[in-house]
């Protein structure tokens, strides 16, 4: 009896033990994911924004102006991410998380 006991506890912790690294190994897909999308984000919002600067930059003959205020426009997109970044940032990357953690307790539910 004592050996089918120990061999339970055994199989239940290597069943937690696989059941978490699947959970985590599927989280962090999902976000490697997202960075590598953002990555991609990021260098096109650079460019456009190198471009743009350049146009505004031809249109008043000054390049400064130009890059001036598309560093103003990202000024400005930085102070109103900051400033709305809890329903912006913060809890869609938690839920994500958490929904991605526990997707397969939610699918069992239904």
């Amino acid at each position: 009896m004592l050996k089918k006991l120990e061999n339970y506890i055994s199989s239940r912790i290597l069943l937690l033990k696989i059941e978490g690294t699947e959970k985590v190994s599927k989280t962090l897909a999902v976000l490697l994911k997202r960075i590598v999308l953002l990555m991609f984000l990021g260098s096109f919002v650079f460019f456009l924004s190198v471009a743009i600067g350049l146009y505004i930059g031809d249109l008043y003959n000054s390049y400064i102006i130009g890059f001036s205020a598309v560093a103003g426009l990202h000024l400005l997109l930085l102070l109103l991410l900051y400033l709305f970044r809890k329903p912006l940032i913060e809890r869609p990357v938690k839920d994500e998380i958490v929904r991605t953690a526990f997707k397969d307790v939610n699918d069992k539910k239904k």
